[in-house]
């Protein structure tokens, strides 16, 4: 089968409240989360019609989509949604059609990323694509997910010039992935990762501070447990794959926040994000900013964000 990725962009949309849904391979479930931020930039310069993506460089600041790299969405506020059952607002039908309805009859704007079919009338895998169990493993890669990005044009309605994001993927697919070829590098699923206090909602971002004329550069930590976190050669990634290492001695206290120095790590005044590792090289945690905040004088508030 020949495989295009691709952003399709036509007219249609869906309300304000940014939306993640995960669809459970097992019961046909879904999770739903808010996002807090849509990967806005570049989006409105493309024409209505296909474009493929398979040129563009794989990296979090570009327009390949990566729901574990490009920290695009809050994975704490995520439930497990099944597919079809009797009742208002406890399915995926029920989230996802109204918004749709609704993107269509506010005449908003949708970004289909997905892969075209062969025939070139459609677009499927509308959904994370790595991490996948064995049987489907072939289709994993990295920066290559699928999603609805959905803007509401410029008008007099409350939800004007709002980005909107569906996000889905398997409940039974990895939170944590190779850097490779995008194949499953840990047991933690999404349907498990939304139940259990795991790694992944352990340390929050609480602020960076990105301005360098206003000081060395640095990002609060808050230890979202009861228990002391070591923080022992964790370290700091930005979008350019940039790196700093914390120290052997860094550590939270339970419940604790305290802003960490880096230096080392670079983050661009354009626009960037940050994202925190283990010592094992596991997403804990991860933000990003646009060009306002990266300018703007003192730290940047990510509260809400990871």
């Amino acid at each position: 089968m020949h495989r295009v990725r691709a952003c399709g962009h036509i007219a249609c949309s869906s309300p304000a409240g940014l939306g993640f849904l995960f669809p459970d391979s097992a019961r046909h479930g879904a999770a739903f989360c808010s996002v807090t931020g849509a990967a806005e930039k570049g989006f409105v310069i493309l024409k209505i019609g296909f474009h493929r993506l398979d040129d563009q460089e794989s990296e979090p600041g570009g327009p390949r989509l990566d729901y574990i790299r490009s920290n695009l969405f809050d994975v704490d506020t995520g439930r497990i949604l099944e597919h079809d059952i009797n009742g208002p607002n406890n399915d995926i039908v029920d989230v996802l059609e109204p918004r749709i309805q609704q993107a269509i009859a506010e005449g908003a704007t949708v970004y289909i990323f997905g892969e075209q079919f062969n025939s070139e009338d459609g677009i499927h895998n509308v959904h994370m694509n790595q991490g996948n169990i064995p049987r489907y493993s072939g289709d994993d890669g990295v920066f290559q997910d699928g999603a609805l990005v959905i803007h509401f044009p410029r008008s007099n309605s409350p939800r004007s010039n709002k980005w909107v994001g569906i996000f889905l993927a398997f409940a039974s697919q990895a939170v944590h992935t190779s850097e490779v070829d995008g194949h499953a590098i840990s047991r933690v699923r999404w349907k498990g990762l939304l139940l259990d206090d795991l790694v992944e909602n352990s340390v929050a971002i609480r602020r960076g501070l990105v301005n360098t004329t206003e000081g060395q550069q640095f990002v609060t930590l808050a230890n979202l447990t009861n228990r002391r976190v070591s923080l022992a050669r964790w370290r700091t990634r930005n979008s350019e794959w940039a790196q700093q290492v914390l120290s052997r001695d860094s550590a939270l206290n339970a419940r604790a926040t305290n802003d960490f120095s880096i230096p080392h790590c670079r983050l661009s005044q354009d626009g960037d994000t940050i994202t925190f590792l283990d010592r094992d090289g596991l997403k804990v945690a991860g933000v990003r900013y646009n060009s306002q905040q990266g300018t703007q004088n003192g730290p940047i508030d990510f509260a809400g964000q990871g």
